[in-house]
């Protein structure tokens, strides 16, 4: 994925279902506070109880979440323009949600030195689409984003210098090695790997402090390799992908209340 998370994005992305290893988030009034104490062990000043209750309604007025009651107990939940927002911001976890079509999509593109700024907001527009850097000019994904390339070739006038490809005739050899070329797929998974082998001792700790110590180290890990995480089909992955396991032992763990 490629881009830092902020509370906020956590927020949403929690209440739109988007982080696997979140069932559902609860206490509108607490959450943000809740989520920086955990995680840092220290509550913010801007997200100190009072800020909290302007934040929330501050979403709330710009209809980015709405509250709803049940048996007495508040809920929050995303609304159609929430999850808009943050469909744009983070598109990869959208489409990585669908099952692969078997397409490549090859963005080639010639913009000279003298557009350099232009360049570099493209290459990073790239980036944030998740889409790898293949060689020189040429970068490749496996999702469909021509309707977000499209309207940043618009608006910075690059329709005659990019052209974008999609094809099923891509030939890679193994799809799995040519795709840990690209994508930084072994650092990822070698990453869940330490994070799993530490979960596993979770449960070692008696002592509360050292439990609660162990959380905030555990949490900052697993939010930093998520943002990582390019979000690849299933066929680019190696067969000893771990991400599945260690999102469910979070789970079991209630990790993230």
């Amino acid at each position: 994925m490629g881009k830092k998370i902020s509370a906020s994005d956590w927020l949403l992305l929690g209440l739109g279902g988007f982080i696997d290893f979140i069932n559902e988030l609860k206490d509108p009034f607490g959450l943000l506070s809740s989520f920086y104490q955990q995680t840092y062990g220290f509550v913010p000043s801007r997200f100190q109880r009072i800020n909290m209750y302007q934040s929330i309604w501050r979403k709330l007025r710009i209809k980015d979440i709405k509250i709803s009651k049940t048996k007495g107990k508040v809920h929050v939940k995303l609304t159609s323009k929430g999850k808009a927002k943050i469909k744009e911001k983070f598109p990869i976890l959208f489409k990585s949600k669908k099952r692969w079509d078997g397409f490549f999509r090859v963005v080639i593109y010639d913009i000279s030195e003298e557009s350099r700024r232009v360049r570099d907001n493209f290459r990073k527009k790239l980036k944030e689409l998740g889409f790898g850097f293949l060689q020189k000019s040429v970068w490749l994904s496996p999702y469909d984003f021509l309707e977000d390339l499209k309207k940043f070739l618009k608006a910075n006038k690059l329709d005659k210098k990019v052209l974008i490809l999609k094809t099923r005739y891509f030939y890679t050899g193994n799809l799995k090695e040519f795709a840990a070329n690209i994508w930084p797929i072994d650092e990822v998974n070698y990453g869940y790997k330490k994070i799993y082998k530490k979960l596993k001792e979770f449960k070692s700790f008696k002592n509360e402090y050292d439990r609660i110590k162990f959380l905030n180290k555990i949490k900052t890990k697993i939010i930093n390799l998520y943002s990582k995480d390019p979000f690849l089909p299933r066929e680019f992955l190696p067969k000893d992908w771990v991400r599945e396991k260690v999102f469910n032992l979070i789970q079991k763990l209630k990790i993230f209340p």
